[in-house]
C-alpha cells in the first residue's frame, strides 16, 4: 500500500513549515486569501516556499477569488507549481493556467453526502491532478458527512474537514483516500500551527514521525 500523502494547510511561519517537512509532511499549503487568518504576504510565501522545497517537500498555493493571471503571477514569484482551487473564480479559470501546474481541486459534499461537481472538472488531468474533498466551510474544523459518501471520480483524492491526530487514522480506514489535508486540527490557537500537534498527526497517519 502506498504511503499516504500528508498536507498541512495554512502554515504562516517559515520555521514551522521547515520543521513540519522534516517530520514527514509532503505538502505545505500557503494561503493567499486575504480575509483568512492564515493569509501570508507574498514575501512570507516566498520564504516558506523556499524552505519547504529545501527541506524536501512541495509548497501549494491556496487560491479562492483569484483570476488566472493573478494565480500565475503569485506562483511565478513564489516558485510554486501546485495550486489548490477553492473559490468559484479560481476553479472557473484554472484551465487558463499552464499545464505544468498540478491542481488540487476542492469539492464539497451536499447534505445527503453527494459530491457537488461542477464544469471545471472537465479540465482536470487524472494523471496530474487531485480532488480535495472538504466541508463546505473549509478550515473551520467541520467534518464531511461520510454516511452516504462514495467516491467515483477518476482522480486521486485527498480528505479534509475536521481531521485531528485523534480521528485521522479512523477516517483513513473508513474512506481510504490517497492522502489527508489538515489545518485547524493541528492548531493550538486559531490560525497558528503547533509543531507538536503536527508530529502527533503524522504519527497517527503513519505510525511514526521523524524526530525534529
Amino acid at each position: 500500500m502506498a504511503e499516504k500523502i500528508i498536507k498541512i494547510c495554512g502554515i504562516r511561519h517559515p520555521e514551522i513549515a521547515q520543521r513540519a517537512v522534516c517530520a514527514g509532511v509532503n505538502l505545505i499549503g500557503i494561503v493567499f486569501h486575504s480575509l483568512s487568518k492564515r493569509y501570508v504576504s507574498l514575501d512570507q510565501a516566498k520564504l516558506i516556499s523556499y524552505l519547504t522545497r529545501k527541506a524536501g517537500a512541495l509548497p501549494v498555493a491556496i487560491f479562492t477569488h483569484h483570476s488566472a493571471s493573478e494565480m500565475k503571477l503569485i506562483c511565478k514569484k513564489a516558485e510554486i507549481n501546485i495550486v489548490q482551487l477553492h473559490g468559484k473564480k479560481a476553479r472557473a479559470s484554472h484551465h487558463l493556467l499552464p499545464e505544468s501546474y498540478q491542481r488540487i481541486y476542492a469539492q464539497h459534499l451536499s447534505d445527503k453526502g453527494e459530491l457537488q461537481s461542477d464544469s471545471g472538472l472537465k479540465y482536470l488531468d487524472p494523471h496530474r491532478d487531485f480532488i480535495l474533498i472538504d466541508h463546505e466551510n473549509p478550515g473551520q474544523g467541520y467534518m464531511i458527512d461520510r454516511d452516504h459518501f462514495g467516491y467515483h471520480l477518476p482522480f486521486r483524492w485527498l480528505l479534509a474537514g475536521g481531521l485531528t491526530p485523534e480521528n485521522v487514522s479512523a477516517r483513513i480506514n473508513d474512506l481510504n483516500p490517497e492522502g489527508v489535508d489538515v489545518s485547524s486540527g493541528v492548531e493550538s490557537i486559531h490560525g497558528e500551527k503547533d509543531i507538536l500537534l503536527i508530529q502527533k498527526f503524522i504519527q497517527s497517519v503513519r505510525g511514526h514521525y521523524n524526530v525534529v
